[in-house]
């Protein structure tokens, strides 16, 4: 999971907490694996560093050069020390073949969690890895958008202690990451 975030950027203000956006990374993907109608194409990227998430545009993919053209990055792993006995590589297979189901599918401008016809940038990481993620206390929160309440994630949601942090960029200070982290747990 990678979450990422800007400094002086317009999403920034809209976004709760610290960083404002979330994506999958895949790493290489072939043509091959698209076995979706020709519409879906335009969505897809073929590449050895691949990266999967949904914008404004809806749910596609790019390489991992461009997501992490941002302020602050962070990139988390799943844990062996949190589920132990887990084929991780065998497992990351569900997950993939989930990203390909959404891919194409639009942006969810209500951030509507109980609905996954289209698709925001938490709820599509969150759907993909939802069998998981409990176990890493990553669950929906009652939160406030304009003028109602809703159960929905943010970004800064996935940065827990049980997942293992496997790069934070320079800019994203360890005392942040622990807030992050201390208000996640």
């Amino acid at each position: 999971i990678m979450v990422r975030g800007y400094s002086n950027y317009l999403d920034g203000f809209f976004i709760p907490g610290f960083f404002s956006h979330a994506g999958l990374y895949l790493g290489e993907t072939k043509k091959a694996d698209l076995v979706m109608p020709e519409i879906i194409e335009k969505s897809f990227y073929e590449g050895k560093q691949a990266v999967i998430h949904s914008m404004a545009e809806g749910v596609f993919m790019e390489d991992v050069i461009n997501f992490c053209k941002c302020d602050f990055l962070i990139i988390l792993r799943r844990n062996q020390q949190i589920e132990p006995g887990v084929d991780f590589n065998e497992d990351f297979k569900k997950v993939y073949q989930k990203a390909m189901k959404n891919l194409g599918k639009g942006y969810d401008f209500k951030f509507d969690f109980s609905n996954i016809g289209n698709l925001s940038c938490t709820e599509f990481v969150f759907v993909c890895n939802e069998d998981f993620l409990p176990l890493y206390r990553v669950n929906l929160k009652e939160r406030r958008v304009l003028f109602a309440k809703k159960k929905m994630l943010i970004p800064d949601d996935f940065i827990t202690k049980e997942f293992e942090m496997v790069f934070a960029s320079k800019s994203v200070s360890p005392d942040t990451i622990q807030k992050i982290i201390t208000k996640n747990n």
